[in-house]
């Protein structure tokens, strides 16, 4: 049977068939050693020797993760192509493999002699300190021996435990040294006692792949984790120097205690956070917080528009990075080296008030309940807001907050979330302001034009597809000052209606009220679809025949195709109504931004997208 080798997959079939070695298995956890499985990961090798990425989704784990072992292999079929993965490349390849549902996994019947066991790209270690804190690929070394540590326990700020530590110390035929610090599993694992005696002193080289370039406290040394794997004397032509030049001679390998130093300290329990209401809040004034901020309970009732929801982070100083060619550059350290992280802007309330606030990376990665790679890659567009960011309304949280920055050089407060102190997830109703419950300044907006400096701002965000369950993003629609005076008119003349008696005889009350409240709720449809409606008509033609004509038609079909009265009779019933429509139709199609069309909130609990199912938007056509 004919296969297809690795290079010539690309993502414009579906149907293709590989024989690939798994010369690497493991758990991705998120960063954690005992959390749920993410995804699993493969670097798979043809007969070639030609290597590729794949990945297993949390899905399909269970289902495939037992057909599959490390070393062996398989004849594989009805996978995924796609585009190789930004980040924490185990392999240089264009493309990566997806398993889905359909994948068929195979043992290989007949294994051609001299399959490839392994894939390395060798980095020397003089050279390895130029990509520390850069995460686009794991590094490859090779060494020799000369030093391990015991497995020792270390506490790391984003472990909820301690972790196993050990360190392993090679150097090259230069006699460079560079340290190889192993976590977790990974640490426990590393045992040279299983391949040489201790009374044996003959050189022990190490092939190490799947490691990071790190740096604590100035200094610098490769961090291995579950991608991490070790090879000791191997059979390639790069461990063959080392066995000729070290020929005959003696290399004792020194016994470490175990690591004890602890590289982060852990945070401050926020439990010893004064709990306060965001009302009380306002009026402290920022130089009277304290260190450690408070803690509120608050309900996330909607994200701050226009605001980008993710930032490209420096792998060593964690500020925003700026564009530099294909990649990005912080301007603090000079650094190249980065990585996307969550900037989640959202206003947040609990009765008393509502203010913004902005959660970053891990803390933002908790509440959103997703990596951001996987959301990133997820998205269809870089402007556009996920469903799974936008499901982040109406979350209910404890937070530890403190003031951000702006907040000393502004008449309004604004908080960056510190810590999640409890989750208490989605709740049926978004909290209402109470009698005297302070909103958010419309000078908060000011989160939207780039909190981070130098930070990527996409374009304001698109409401999630109606086949999401995320909650619409609302953002208030400019009217017109002739448009608003009308909708109070029409607010006006409704509860006059409905405070008249209905049991006067003679009294036609009840028979208008039913249409007045009709023709209501058709005016809001109306200054919405115009408005969305507008925008489309201007883009086909510039003339204003063509807008007039376009408005017209939508008009006359929204009232066909909706189940209210006809419109000419409704119109009859009421002179004022039937002149709030038609300022409505003209303050929608002159006056309404088209950005702002695309989404809105009318102020009366109805949100309306041009978009969802339930809603018909009439196709304007060119004046003939």
């Amino acid at each position: 049977m004919r296969y297809d080798p690795l290079p010539t997959l690309h993502s414009r079939s579906k149907h293709w068939t590989i024989c690939v070695r798994v010369s690497r298995m493991w758990e991705y956890r998120g960063g954690t050693d005992d959390g749920p499985i993410q995804h699993l990961d493969l670097v798979l090798i043809d007969s070639e020797g030609n290597a590729m990425y794949a990945e297993v989704p949390a899905s399909e784990v269970e289902s495939k993760q037992p057909l599959l072992q490390e070393g062996g292999v398989y004849v594989m079929s009805r996978f995924r192509v796609s585009n190789a993965k930004s980040f924490y490349r185990p392999v240089d390849m264009r493309y990566m493999i997806e398993f889905t549902c359909y994948t068929r996994i195979v043992p290989a019947s007949d294994v051609p002699s001299g399959f490839p066991t392994m894939v390395y790209n060798l980095v020397p270690l003089p050279q390895l300190t130029g990509y520390r804190g850069d995460n686009r690929r794991f590094l490859d070394a090779i060494g020799v021996v000369t030093r391990v540590s015991e497995s020792g326990l270390v506490q790391l700020s984003n472990q909820p435990g301690p972790t196993q530590c050990r360190d392993v110390i090679i150097r090259d035929l230069s006699n460079f040294e560079m340290k190889v610090t192993l976590w977790g599993h990974r640490a426990a694992e590393f045992n040279i006692d299983a391949i040489r005696a201790r009374d044996d002193q003959s050189p022990l080289v190490v092939l190490f792949v799947g490691a990071l370039m790190k740096a604590f406290q100035g200094e610098e040394y490769l961090s291995g984790n579950a991608a991490c794997r070790w090879y000791f004397n191997p059979a390639v032509p790069e461990a063959q120097e080392f066995y000729t030049m070290l020929r005959g001679q003696r290399i004792e390998i020194a016994r470490l205690p175990a690591p004890s130093q602890q590289p982060h300290q852990p945070p401050v329990p926020p439990a010893q956070v004064e709990h306060r209401q965001l009302g009380d809040l306002k009026d402290i004034d920022p130089y009277d917080f304290p260190p450690n901020g408070y803690r509120c309970t608050v309900t996330i009732v909607r994200l701050v528009p226009g605001a980008s929801w993710w930032f490209p982070s420096c792998n060593i100083c964690s500020k925003a990075c700026v564009p530099d060619g294909s990649g990005y550059r912080c301007n603090v350290c000079n650094c190249t080296g980065f990585k996307f992280k969550y900037k989640l802007c959202f206003i947040a309330s609990d009765g008393s008030a509502e203010d913004e606030m902005i959660a970053f990376g891990d803390i933002a990665r908790r509440i959103v309940g997703k990596p951001v790679q996987a959301v990133l890659r997820a998205s269809r567009y870089s402007d556009d807001v996920p469903p799974d960011v936008a499901a982040v309304v109406s979350l209910r949280f404890t937070f530890a907050i403190n003031v951000t920055e702006q907040s000393y050089y502004r008449s309004y407060k604004s908080y960056v979330v510190n810590s999640i102190v409890t989750a208490y997830g989605r709740q049926a109703a978004l909290p209402r302001l109470i009698g005297g419950g302070q909103r958010t300044s419309s000078a908060s907006s000011s989160m939207s034009q780039g909190r981070l400096e130098g930070s990527v701002q996409p374009q304001l965000p698109a409401v999630p597809t109606p086949q999401s369950k995320a909650p619409l993003i609302q953002q208030e629609l400019d009217m017109t000052p002739g448009a608003s005076a009308l909708l109070e008119e029409v607010d006006a003349s409704l509860e006059s209606n409905e405070n008249t008696p209905a049991d006067v005889p003679g009294s036609d009350v009840p028979a208008k009220t039913k249409l007045a409240s009709c023709l209501y709720v058709s005016v809001q449809e109306l200054v919405f679809s115009f408005a969305a409606m507008s925008h489309h008509t201007l883009s086909t033609n510039d003339s204003t025949g063509s807008q007039e004509i376009g408005v017209s038609k939508a008009r006359k079909r929204l009232f066909t195709e909706s189940s209210l009265p006809d419109e000419d009779s409704v119109l009859e019933a009421d002179p004022v109504l039937e002149e709030a429509t038609d300022d409505f139709t003209d303050a929608a199609a002159t006056d309404v931004p088209a950005k702002q069309a695309k989404r809105t909130d009318l102020g009366k609990n109805v949100v309306l997208d041009p978009r969802a199912s339930d809603v018909k938007l009439p196709r304007a056509r060119k004046a003939k």
